[in-house]
């Protein structure tokens, strides 16, 4: 190669190495937009339940009834309610039912059977729900929103959540 060639790629090299230099010194929010990261593609996948971290997902549901007892087992996870004092109201059971169904096959990986159990505040069961993974029905669609439905009267869903009620059916009022 001649002096000259070299000369120009020494040129070009230094242009390069200046223009990074002169980019580095840039702004850059990495795509903030106000503070807040977006990414594209957003994937929250599901974490596995377990000891450490129950406790912290039972209590973030916020059930209206109380929680009584809890036994999580392998994949198998067993939550009983007490009602509060009075009557049932269907509302309360349905979104709990919702809460425990979500956190157990939307949030969580490793939860295969929910068995849901609601008391009396003296300790008579009042209704128990089977749930499964493996139901075909257990989709992100229908774990969105039950607020339609009346557990008390609507056979699909009894069937769906093979719900048995061991005394009076709950009282139907308007959510």
């Amino acid at each position: 190669m001649r002096a000259g060639a070299w000369g120009r790629m020494a040129g070009a090299a230094m242009a390069a190495i200046a223009a990074i230099l002169l980019l580095a010194q840039l702004p850059f929010d990495g795509g903030a937009v106000n503070g807040e990261n977006r990414a594209v593609f957003r994937t929250e996948l599901p974490e596995p339940l377990n000891q450490a971290n129950l406790v912290d997902e039972l209590q973030a549901l916020g059930f209206s009834q109380r929680l009584q007892r809890v036994d999580w087992n392998g994949s198998v996870l067993r939550v009983d309610l007490k009602r509060a004092s009075g009557s049932l109201e269907e509302a309360f059971w349905r979104e709990d039912l919702l809460g425990l169904a979500q956190l157990s096959f939307l949030r969580s990986s490793n939860v295969t059977r929910l068995l849901a159990r609601l008391e009396t505040s003296e300790g008579i069961l009042i209704a128990a729900a089977d749930l499964r993974r493996w139901d075909p029905w257990i989709k992100p669609e229908t774990l969105r929103d039950w607020s339609g439905i009346q557990l008390g009267s609507d056979r699909l869903w009894q069937s769906r959540l093979r719900l048995v009620y061991f005394r009076a059916k709950p009282e139907q009022k308007s959510s």
